[in-house]
C-alpha cells in the first residue's frame, strides 16, 4: 500500500520535541506557554507521492491538558484523546505540499505539561 509520507507536523516554537512512531515524521513545538495555558501552531508537510485526503490528526494528552480554542481545524476530545479534522477548505494536502495556519490554545495543570503521545495522521503514527 502506497501511503502518503508526512515529513513533519510542526508545532512552531524554539524547543523542538521529537515524537516516536513508524512511517511518518512529526515535530512538535509549543509557541507559547503560561501558567495554566499553552498555544500550539501546527503545520502538516506531505512529502509523499500521493495526496492526503480527509485528514485526521490524533494525539493523547498525558496530564489532563484540554483544548480550549482551535483555528483552521475541527476538534473533539474524549478524555485524554484529542482529534483534529480538516475544514472543508483544507480537505486535501497534495503530494509535496503543506497545510499550515492551524493551531490551538489549551489548558494544563501548571505542574506538568508533557508532550502529547501517539500522534498520528489518518491512523498512521508519526515519528
Amino acid at each position: 500500500m502506497n501511503l502518503p509520507k508526512i515529513e513533519d507536523v510542526d508545532f512552531l516554537e524554539e524547543n523542538r520535541l521529537d515524537f516516536g512512531g513508524s512511517g511518518l515524521h512529526h515535530f512538535g513545538k509549543c509557541y507559547s506557554q503560561w501558567p495554566g495555558g499553552f498555544g500550539i501552531a501546527i503545520t502538516i508537510n506531505n512529502t509523499g507521492t500521493t495526496a492526503i485526503s480527509n485528514w485526521t490528526l490524533t494525539c493523547v494528552f498525558a496530564n489532563g491538558q484540554a483544548i480550549t480554542e482551535i483555528w483552521n481545524g475541527n476538534e473533539t476530545e474524549s478524555g485524554a484523546n484529542a482529534t483534529v479534522t480538516n475544514m472543508s477548505y483544507s480537505r486535501t494536502i497534495s503530494a509535496g505540499c503543506s497545510y499550515n495556519g492551524m493551531g490551538f490554545n489549551g489548558l494544563w495543570n501548571s505542574n506538568t505539561n508533557a508532550v502529547p503521545t501517539s500522534i498520528a495522521v489518518n491512523g498512521t503514527v508519526c515519528e
